[in-house]
């Protein structure tokens, strides 16, 4: 496997990796073998079809998809380690070429932004003065109490001064 990276915009770039060799072959096998075990043949038990009979019934292109499937998440972490990135999100798979020989897979990812500081030291701002009374606070405690108060049913007595009434 080998992989390349670009940064497309910002904190968002393109992931390049090769499948090819062994690797994709063994893949491809794999992926054979998996669809051939759930293949129906007329006069065969599930999955107990000669090969050269399954070769034809199971196009290529679905055994590479299949292969693909298998492959995308070992060579996304190969891609992100080989690197050095940082992911912060799950990144997206296109396909940019396959063959029976290799695939190309590129992953769009979103990475750490670099951030560049500017000049903080210094830099000048107006404090401004708040003055609070003992009424205000007061008031505020006893918003902040009405808002959390609970309802609590009673069914017996007078109503008094505050209490809600359901009248039916």
């Amino acid at each position: 496997m080998k992989s390349t990276w670009s940064i497309v915009e910002k904190s968002n770039g393109e992931l390049l990796v090769t499948v090819d060799g062994e690797q994709w072959k063994t893949a491809q096998e794999k992926a054979f073998k998996k669809l051939a075990g759930k293949l129906n043949v007329k006069g065969f038990r599930q999955g107990k079809a000669p090969v050269n009979i399954a070769r034809k019934m199971i196009g290529q292109n679905e055994i590479m998809m299949n292969a693909i499937d298998a492959v995308a998440q070992e060579a996304l972490v190969f891609g992100v380690e080989e690197q050095g990135l940082e992911l912060i999100d799950r990144p997206s798979l296109d396909l940019n070429s396959f063959t029976t020989e290799a695939v190309e897979l590129k992953f769009l990812c979103t990475v750490e932004p670099e951030v560049t500081l500017g000049t903080y030291k210094g830099v000048e701002y107006d404090e401004i003065k708040v003055r609070v009374n003992a009424g205000e606070v007061k008031d505020r405690l006893e918003q902040i109490r009405n808002n959390a108060a609970e309802m609590v049913l009673k069914e017996e007595g007078t109503v008094e001064k505050g209490d809600t009434a359901n009248i039916d």
